[in-house]
């Protein structure tokens, strides 16, 4: 997305009549500045005290806003902990067996999620190299001792994953090469991979195919990235399309069973990684009220540690879990007894995954460190990525976010339309203008909105041709040449602390000075009709509420400060580089000492290494070493480092070819941990009542005794526009209404157990979601629907909402309105009309789906006529 840090502007001067007047009038006034007269009304029930509560939120995994794998939490692998996890000891990465106490064990090429190991190697996403009786195998990320088990009982989990669809890199047919165990892969369009991004190679044939979970060793051009594969392999074999070259994602998600918690991390130190967590539900916006979002949580926060020792005065920590810092992070150590660990300090090196070292000012005298309470050890200062919480989506909303140097206070919108149109193609990385000026209008690394979809911008080749990332998921244009779609530009108003209208830090009007590393209370409240006011703040001493920014829009903004006022709770550790473009030509022929010039270096370290890449799908890349840097140049002192072309290379500056800069790889990528989340609306929530819409059978359908059948499905459409429904992508919103289930009602011959199941797969449904007709009539919801005439339908899996005994015979009618309401994911998804088959095609990879099903519990066969009924609202 574009970036605005606040520069005095309308938007950003002190306005603190009516906004800021003290704690007493916050708490007074709501978000549309009218006296709090009425009860407030809870939005969302959370506790997070007992688990991770999958039918409230989700969590994604994003490499360069890439989506790759998913899995169930639902529906866990069961290990057998006597036989555990062990491995063979295999360098440099061990093989490891994961024994299952029942079931069936993944297939060979799909992948698996390890968490909670006794070792940081085993935890991740990996390929299943062998599967067997109650076996399967995988490489790790590193070498594991043999002899040993590394699953523990108490935190150790597994689940088979799937893939999001349509998230592969485009390729073409037999397009990896291999020289030994150096694999090459050439995409398309650019793929948008640094040094250090996680793939997964799967269904590739030919002589020791490199299928399996990687690292990129480097990316040389815009379209080729190499790997390191762990036998030599040749006349590699792949089809052409989406479906063999997949970025692996490194961010994981734990509950906090000791104090209620949860925490997660978009995963090592690499570049463009990223973690979401938000509600399933969007949060209706009703007019004049306003809805406030807080949570509790520490934007600097603390690493479980297992050690502190010392050397002399080097300092080894070892942590829990994965650390996720690189060389150059200044963590803070608190709390040992030995007062010469405590401070704040640079990370010198980080030998293992779970290891760092710094330098101490003088020698500890004990080692290991002692503490009476518990280390407090977490970085506090680094470059590369941001920590994002409150109310908010990938294009719309307002947050607080840190990065590592400084707090913002963040507004987002992406209601800016480009000029002119682009024509798209499904699966393809190329977007192509008709009168667009991209090269002036975005820049590299920009986020864009088509057809309801975030896509980053990563390369810009000229004003009517860029690359994104992923490659585009929707339904391909097919109107005239002279046509096509219109683009939205996403944009983080980021205003920073210091220009708060109370910076808290101790010389603003409250006189609270707010310490990051310790637990906050969080808050952010808004009023919409596309031009209200939103405000920033965080509980003070004493209890009270400080809103510490306030931003107006009326009078301000040209149109609606963002699309909708419907939004979600979102958390986010992104670990997206600072990037930049130059603005100068930089030859082959630059020498240490000379100066790169570019738009701008803020978010960049004093020094530290850069990507420069050339536009064009076969741009070639360099990475630089830069020790100084001004506002809008860096002063090179090391060119054509590893991980891209190892020569220099000419750079050539255009208007409208951009030649995109960004840093390497991130400090650090924190752990963010939260404890609860209220979403508030100001006085009671109106049930804003509409039609109760309906559907079911025409006509009787006769169900063996003893079976199962599916009747009825159910889902929120896909996408909508302009009250019209449509697949994902053939529309320009994706569709993010609450479909709330209100009754169902049945006519039977016999008795039946009848049952709502949520996010299963079928086999033999004869019908397709089409929108509901009822009689002759077109209904006006917003929903699919879908109806089975045939015994032969068979259900499996996924959850049961609700379930019934029917009368023995007649009428039942069985009340829907405490089952939770359906929605979307948060990428969206539903990309056939065809009922699911297997685990692709509803949610996470789509919308919710309910099923109707009914089973004869009599003992002949009997009829049974159903209609279900529900209400909608629109987000």
């Amino acid at each position: 997305m574009s970036i605005q840090v606040a520069q005095n502007s309308p938007n950003t001067q002190n306005n603190t009549q009516g906004n800021l007047q003290g704690a007493a009038r916050s708490h007074a006034y709501d978000g549309v500045d009218k006296l709090r007269v009425s009860l407030p009304q809870s939005l969302i029930d959370t506790d997070f005290e007992y688990g991770l509560q999958p039918t409230k939120w989700e969590s994604i995994s994003l490499q360069n806003n890439r989506p790759s794998i998913y899995f169930d939490p639902q529906v866990p692998i069961a290990i057998n902990f006597s036989g555990g996890i062990t491995s063979d000891g295999a360098s440099p990465r061990s093989m490891m067996t994961l024994n299952l106490a029942s079931g069936t064990p993944p297939a060979v090429g799909q992948p698996i999620f390890i968490q909670n190991s006794l070792n940081v190697n085993v935890d991740g996403v990996w390929y299943v190299e062998s599967s067997g009786g109650l076996q399967c195998t995988f490489r790790a990320g590193g070498v594991v001792t043999a002899g040993a088990n590394y699953a523990n009982p108490a935190n150790t989990y597994a689940y088979a994953g799937n893939f999001f669809s349509r998230c592969g890199f485009n390729i073409g047919t037999n397009s990896m090469t291999a020289v030994g165990t150096t694999v090459t892969v050439t995409t398309l369009a650019p793929h948008g991979l640094s040094r250090g991004n996680q793939i997964f190679i799967t269904g590739a044939g030919g002589s020791n195919p490199p299928n399996g979970a990687w690292v990129v060793d480097s990316a040389p051009t815009a379209s080729t990235f190499t790997f390191t594969s762990i036998n030599n392999a040749s006349g590699i074999t792949n089809t052409a399309g989406n479906t063999t070259v997949f970025s692996r994602p490194a961010g994981f998600l734990v509950n906090r069973p000791t104090d209620g918690g949860v925490s997660f991390t978009s995963g090592a130190a690499i570049p463009n990684a990223q973690l979401i967590r938000q509600t399933r539900r969007y949060f209706r916006y009703q007019s004049g009220k306003a809805i406030q979002f807080s949570t509790g949580s520490s934007v600097q926060p603390t690493l479980p540690t297992q050690s502190i020792t010392s050397f002399g005065q080097t300092i080894t920590v070892t942590t829990q879990g994965a650390h996720n810092m690189a060389v150059g992070t200044v963590v803070q150590i608190a709390q040992c007894n030995q007062i010469e660990y405590n401070g704040n300090f640079t990370i010198l090196t980080t030998p293992t995954l779970n290891t760092f070292t710094y330098q101490s000012i003088t020698p500890p005298s004990v080692s290991p460190a002692t503490t009476a309470t518990q280390f407090r050890v977490g970085p506090i200062s680094w470059y590369g990525s941001v920590n994002r919480m409150g109310i908010f989506d990938q294009q719309n909303g307002a947050f607080f976010e840190y990065d590592g140097q400084e707090l913002f206070a963040v507004r987002r919108n992406s209601t800016l339309q480009l000029t002119g149109t682009v024509q798209v193609t499904l699966g393809s990385g190329t977007v192509t203008g008709l009168n667009t000026a991209f090269s002036t209008q975005l820049t590299v690394r920009d986020y864009i909105v088509i057809r309801g979809q975030s896509y980053r911008v990563i390369n810009i080749q000229s004003d009517t041709i860029l690359h994104i990332s992923p490659e585009y998921r929707g339904e391909s244009y097919s109107g005239s040449t002279t046509g096509g779609f219109t683009v939205s530009r996403t944009r983080d108003l980021r205003i920073p602390r210091s220009q708060w209208q109370d910076p808290l830090n101790g010389t603003g009007p409250s006189g609270f000075n707010m310490d990051l590393t310790r637990m906050q209370m969080w808050f952010v409240d808004y009023s919409w009709y596309g031009a209200g006011v939103i405000r920033w703040g965080v509980r003070a001493a004493g209890g009270a509420i400080i809103y510490c920014h306030s931003l107006q829009s009326s009078n301000i903004e040209y149109e609606a400060y963002m699309r909708s006022g419907n939004l979600p709770a979102h958390y986010e550790v992104d670990g997206i580089s600072p990037a930049t473009q130059i603005t100068a030509t930089y030859s082959s022929a630059e020498v240490a000492g000379s100066s790169l010039f570019v738009t701008s270096t803020a978010g960049f370290p004093p020094t530290g290494a850069i990507r420069v890449q050339n536009a064009g799908v076969n741009g070639t890349a360099e990475i630089m070493n830069y020790s100084l840097k001004t506002a809008t140049s860096f002063v090179i002192s090391a060119r054509a480092q590893t991980g891209a072309t190892l020569a220099a290379q000419n750079f050539i500056y255009t208007s409208t070819a951009l030649v995109g800069v960004e840093y390497v790889s991130p400090d650090t990528t924190t752990v963010l941990n939260h404890w609860g989340s209220s979403v508030i609306m100001d006085g009671r929530f109106d049930d804003d009542k509409s039609l109760i819409f309906n559907f079911g059978s025409t006509s009787t359908i006769s169900i063996p005794a003893g079976a199962t059948v599916p009747i009825i499905a159910l889902r929120i459409a896909p996408a909508v526009d302009s009250g019209t429904t449509g697949l994902f992508g053939a529309k320009e919103i994706v569709n993010h209404m609450q479909l709330q289930p209100y009754e169902l009602g049945v006519v039977t011959s016999g008795p039946f157990l009848i049952q709502l199941t949520l996010n299963a797969f079928v086999t033999n449904f004869s019908g397709q979601f089409v929108r509901p007709v009822v009689g002759s009539q077109i209904s006006s919801s917003l929903a699919q629907v879908a109806l089975n005439t045939t015994t032969t339908a068979t259900i499996t899996g996924g959850e049961s909402a609700i379930a019934a005994f029917t009368n023995t015979n007649g009428q039942t009618t069985l009340d829907l309105r405490d089952v939770r309401d359906l929605g979307n994911s948060i990428l969206g998804g539903g990309f056939s009309n065809t009922l699911a088959t297997t685990r692709q095609g509803f949610y996470p990879d789509g919308p919710d789906v309910v099923y109707v099903s009914a089973t004869n519990t009599g003992a002949a066969a009997a009829t049974i006529l159903a209609r279900l009924s529900w209400k909608e609202a629109q987000a």
